[in-house]
């Protein structure tokens, strides 16, 4: 079992507040399972956490075997929600590992 966790932090953009990127983020990760198949698993979480060193929101995929893993990420739905992260996100931290 492969496991992918990824946090990001974000910022506002000129047509949306920092909260609504966040929401917009949320929703377009939580619609990954039903269009890719590779997806194991997935969580989204909010950060409630007020310390300086915390990210807004943290995705936790699981997949079968590394090449999904790799089929997940070359996935076009992964890739237009990865886009839209990517023009909206501070920064972001990724682990993978196997359990």
């Amino acid at each position: 079992m492969i496991k992918h966790i990824v946090m990001w932090t974000f910022q506002a953009s000129e047509s949306a507040s920092k909260e609504e990127n966040i929401a917009k983020a949320k929703e377009l990760l939580l619609a990954m399972p039903e269009q890719i198949a590779q997806i194991a698993s997935l969580e989204v979480g909010d950060n409630f956490s007020t310390r300086p060193v915390a990210y807004d929101l943290v995705l936790i995929t699981t997949h079968n075997h590394k090449q999904d893993l790799q089929g997940y990420i070359a996935h076009p739905k992964h890739q237009e929600v990865a886009a839209f992260i990517g023009s909206v996100k501070d920064k972001s931290a990724v682990v993978d590992f196997e359990c």
